[in-house]
Formats: C-alpha cells, sequence, structure tokens
C-alpha cells in the first residue's frame, strides 16, 4: 500500500529538481528573463509583438532602450494582468507611463505603445 505513493512522491521530486536546475540554467544564460513574466513575454509575444514595440520605440524614444528592456517592460505589463487591482504589487496604471518617461519616448509613441498593448489582451 505504501510502494505506490512512494513511487509518485520520488517521482514527482525528481521532477521538480529537474526543473529547478533548468530554470537555473536558464537565469545563467539569460539574465533577464528571472521572472516568470519575463519568460513568458518572450515566449508569448515573440516574435511579432517585440518587434512591432521595438518598431514603435526605435521612431519615437530619445534614449537608448535595448530588446532586454522591451522584453521586461512587456513581462511586467503581463505580470499586472495576474494580480488583483487591489494588490499594491500592481503597476497596471503607471508601467507605461513609467517606460515611456524613463526612456524618454514622445507623446506619439507613448499613444501607439498605449493603443498596441490594449489590443492585445493576455488571456
Amino acid at each position: 500500500m505504501v510502494k505506490d505513493p512512494l513511487e509518485s512522491a520520488t517521482a514527482s521530486n525528481f521532477a521538480i529538481q529537474q526543473v529547478q536546475q533548468l530554470e537555473m540554467e536558464l537565469q545563467t544564460q539569460h539574465e533577464h528573463l528571472n521572472t516568470p513574466c519575463w519568460l513568458l513575454s518572450t515566449l508569448v509575444m515573440v516574435p511579432d509583438s517585440i518587434k512591432q514595440v521595438a518598431a514603435i520605440v526605435r521612431n519615437h524614444v530619445l534614449s537608448k532602450c535595448g530588446k532586454k528592456e522591451i522584453i521586461m517592460f512587456l513581462g511586467d505589463f503581463i505580470e499586472c494582468y495576474f494580480r488583483n487591482r487591489t494588490d499594491e504589487g500592481n503597476r497596471r496604471d503607471t508601467i507605461m507611463q513609467k517606460f515611456c518617461i524613463k526612456h524618454q519616448m514622445n507623446s506619439t509613441g507613448s499613444a501607439e505603445v498605449r493603443h498596441f498593448l490594449l489590443d492585445w489582451k493576455v488571456s
């Protein structure tokens, strides 16, 4: 009677350890993918969405903004959908504004990013 649950627990533990090892290897190779939402932004939104936001950024930003910053921004944006609106960690109302200010984006670019993100829905 104990054999089956013990085998299941052992298999589960090995699977969890394997996933943890793979996560550590991924973070070692790609430091900017250290949160689940940043990873999701890379996997879910690649390649078209990141390219579209990058094109908007390239045309309307005064400061340098690379692909890593865009991935992190989109990952933080995705995270907002997983948090309750009352959660103080939810930055849904300020995330776009802070990104635009940080990278000195003009109002046209800011409006384009806002329009793109509001049309794109995490489901």
